[in-house]
């Protein structure tokens, strides 16, 4: 009888410390990994800077980024492509999620690329931009409507 309750009494020690040690390496990896997530999103390299949107301007490739939904999936690629050459910036989605340290250089290389954007379009050029496109959707629903 004693035999018995000493075997389980050490069968459960064992049990505990391989518990404990598994609790341990556990918590410890998702330590390292949430550290090695949180310094990977801080040091995040974004290649669209000042510079580079200046260049992109020269070259007559601006780009406006911008992340979430968009209404561009209801018109063709040629007619999104003519509306935005149009204008003179090239529209690029980034998805729906993107982290804050990248969202604020999107809005700088954005503030820079507006700046030329109003130079060459006029103060009003978001609002003629939007008109144009409201049309294209307006077109393109009539026609799906037929």
């Amino acid at each position: 009888m004693y035999s018995i309750n000493f075997a389980l009494y050490i069968l459960n020690s064992v049990f505990k410390k391989f518990m404990r040690r598994l609790i341990t390496i556990l918590l410890l990896a998702s330590f390292v990994l949430f550290i090695s997530y949180w310094l990977y999103s801080k040091t995040e390299t974004w290649p669209y800077t000042e510079a580079t949107a200046r260049k992109d301007m020269a070259n007559g490739q601006a780009k406006l980024f911008s992340f979430g939904l968009s209404v561009l999936g209801r018109i063709t690629i040629e007619q999104r492509d003519t509306l935005q050459r149009k204008y003179g910036f090239e529209a690029a989605s980034l998805g729906c999620t993107v982290n804050r340290s990248i969202e604020k250089k999107i809005e700088k290389y954005n503030s820079i690329v507006e700046e030329y954007l109003i130079k060459r379009n006029g103060p009003h050029w978001r609002e003629n931009y939007s008109n144009d496109l409201d049309r294209m959707l307006d077109i393109k629903s009539i026609s799906a409507m037929k």
